[in-house]
């Protein structure tokens, strides 16, 4: 069936289009975070797989450096083991950094909502390239058919994360996530599951229109093999040694 064919010289041209849209798609989902809290004002940066943002001043305060004493001869060891002075040390740096620096749980909510809305509104966008091409006579898939696809699939980043998130609840018995769904879940006041399997069904529905209603019957197969193998091929890429030699996580 033509449903069926496999085209090898496409393959590898997806898989390279995958590995190149895992990584741009974690680095724009980071950009989210970052440009909303530069916005409200915080010093921010990002990593390969994460960013974070301060209040101005935070890392140059003494609080913040004796912290960083703290946690530098104790760190590795179980707060509760620690001998009373210094848990009481703690407890006196993290009440002065507070005093110093409040915090604003509306603004680091509105950073924690970037990521995420980056991503989906990269997948509005493919979307409305998709529309655009479809409302146009065409006689063949195109570049700009990719790229909309592409985008579009930024979203299986909802998939994926709630997933591997259902995934170590089952088999690990994980019970609190730290993801930016969960904290938009608890933030509103809703059970922490609730933002995250929204955003997968979501994801699932633009994933499941894209492949089976856009991709042309004779590309499927190989988009969807291309995609898996890509898709981690990306993830191992990027944040087995790829990340880290461009965007190390430093003090």
């Amino acid at each position: 069936m033509i449903a069926n064919k496999f085209n090898p010289r496409l393959f590898i041209f997806l898989i390279l289009g995958f590995v190149f849209c895992t990584i741009i798609g974690t680095l724009t989902h980071e950009l989210g975070h970052y440009i909303v809290a530069k916005s409200l004002g915080y010093e921010a940066r990002v990593f390969y797989g994460s960013m974070e943002h301060f209040p101005k001043g935070y890392k140059e305060s003494d609080s913040f450096k004796e912290l960083i004493q703290l946690n530098e001869r104790y760190g590795d060891q179980i707060f509760d083991s620690l001998d009373v002075s210094i848990q009481n040390r703690y407890k006196n740096v993290f009440n002065q950094l507070e005093r110093e620096f409040p915090t604003n749980s509306t603004k680091d909510m509105l950073v924690t909502l970037g990521g995420p809305v980056q991503t989906l509104l990269t997948s509005i966008l493919g979307l409305l390239i998709l529309w655009y091409r479809k409302s146009k006579f065409k006689t063949s898939f195109q570049i700009l058919d990719w790229i909309g696809i592409f985008c579009g699939l930024f979203v299986l980043r909802e998939v994926f994360n709630t997933l591997m998130a259902l995934f170590s609840n089952l088999i690990n018995e994980q019970i609190y996530f730290s993801g930016d769904e969960f904290r938009i879940s608890l933030y509103f006041g809703l059970n922490q599951w609730i933002v995250p399997l929204l955003t997968m069904i979501y994801g699932l529905g633009i994933s499941l229109y894209i492949i089976f209603k856009v991709i042309p019957t004779s590309y499927r197969l190989t988009f969807i093999l291309a995609g898996l193998i890509g898709g981690f091929m990306g993830f191992g890429i990027w944040f087995g040694f790829l990340g880290e030699q461009f965007l190390p996580v430093s003090n």
